[in-house]
């Protein structure tokens, strides 16, 4: 049998055939070609009637499938050999040596082609075997129960190298989304200077022209013997560049002016249409609330009503109470004492109650400060000196 040694030696020898660029990794269309270029090393000193190949025609279907199906997945050179076990189901080290031997490694005549040949036509069978569903209700053996775990750890690696290739592509994926976001960035940034370089080439172009002639209409030739004033003119030419420069400084601020407000007006336009939106679902659950209380907006209106005629009614009342207060007040100031405590004839307007609460109401509220009620109370208890004072503080014990 092939020594340990011998076997990567093998892979050594055919791998730079096929990554011909030394990446290290080879694409899944490329196996099939490896698998070749491993046959070839395998029987490189064998006459051309005792070639074996290194997989079965079962297995290399499914290595054709997977080239097929996974087109661009990379197969690196340090996971081939799982992937390798995995698909096949055999590991790559048994299927070198059950190919090869050690006679053909060490460049004997190989003797045992054909049991190479049943070996290959045993891993095909089993490999067919291992993807078709078994029917049979007879519990599994030992072996089948390995060949099976072996095929699920296979499968496992077989997932866990998609999975790393699928975040590998993932990161790529990423860097050129960012790469792709600076580009366009810079390529709005270059957009934007051309633009501005356009505006400015047309706004002088349009300004150079009208000078031109105006100067070539203004400006007599000067005299063929007389040296033309090469001072004046460049002085000339400096100041109507400058003037033009802050024309274009004033039409490009202009022109930002007029894309602010061209940007204010539509929001305005927008704001205006939500507001319109918005006053228009207040209006229908308003319209949709006040259906049910007729009554309530009605009575409102009546107290409001009641309000203003309250209003009507009581302030010309007051008025006339004011002013009746103060002619009472004026009169009972030139009554002597004499006739308060001599019991003179009380006025009219003492004989009703009502009259009489309100008048004096009145002019507690608003008669402070002017000779009213106040001065007249004091004016009548001044008078209530003598025996009458007396006789009263007599009665009620004071």
């Amino acid at each position: 049998m092939a020594s340990a040694v011998e076997v990567p030696q093998v892979l050594e020898r055919a791998w730079p055939l096929v990554d011909v660029k030394s990446q290290g990794f080879i694409y899944a269309r490329d196996f099939p070609l490896l698998i070749g270029k491993l046959d070839e090393q395998v029987n490189a000193q064998r006459p051309a009637h005792r070639r074996t190949e290194l997989v079965s025609k079962t297995g290399r279907d499914i290595l054709t499938k997977f080239a097929t199906d996974q087109e661009f997945f990379k197969v690196y050179k340090e996971d081939f050999k799982d992937l390798f076990n995995g698909l096949v189901g055999t590991s790559f080290k048994a299927a070198v040596e059950k190919c090869a031997g050690e006679e053909t490694l060490n460049g004997a005549s190989p003797t045992k082609s054909g049991i190479c040949e049943a070996a290959n036509r045993d891993a095909g069978i089993a490999a067919l075997k291992s993807h078709q569903i078994d029917d049979d209700c007879s519990p599994p053996s030992s072996a089948s129960a390995m060949s099976s775990f072996g095929r699920a750890q296979n499968h496992h690696d077989v997932v866990t190298a998609l999975k790393r290739e699928l975040q590998f592509q993932d990161e790529i994926i990423r860097e050129k989304d960012r790469e792709l976001l600076r580009l366009t960035k810079r390529a709005s940034e270059f957009q934007d200077k051309y633009e501005f370089l356009e505006r400015e080439f047309s706004f002088y172009k349009g300004h150079a022209e009208p000078h031109a002639t105006t100067r070539k209409r203004s400006v007599p030739s000067p005299p063929a013997s007389a040296p033309a004033p090469a001072s004046s003119a460049f002085a000339s030419q400096l100041l109507l560049h400058d003037n033009t420069k802050h024309e274009f400084i004033i039409a490009e601020l202009t022109r930002k002016i007029d894309g602010q407000r061209e940007l204010i007006l539509a929001m305005r336009a927008q704001l205006d249409a939500a507001d319109s939106g918005v006053s228009g679902t207040r209006r229908t659950l308003h319209s949709g609330s006040s259906s049910d209380p007729p009554a309530l907006s009605a009575l409102c209106d009546r107290a409001h009503r009641a309000f203003a005629v309250f209003l009507l009614l009581v302030v010309p009342l007051f008025v006339c109470l004011r002013a009746w207060g103060a002619l009472s007040t004026a009169r009972d100031a030139n009554v002597g004492p004499r006739a308060i405590v001599e019991g003179g004839a009380p006025a009219w307007w003492e004989n009703s109650a009502v009259l009489c609460r309100l008048r004096w109401f009145v002019a507690d509220v608003f008669g402070q400060g002017a000779p009213g009620v106040g001065s007249l109370l004091r004016t009548r208890t001044a008078a209530l000196d003598g025996p009458a004072l007396a006789s009263y503080n007599r009665l009620f014990g004071i």
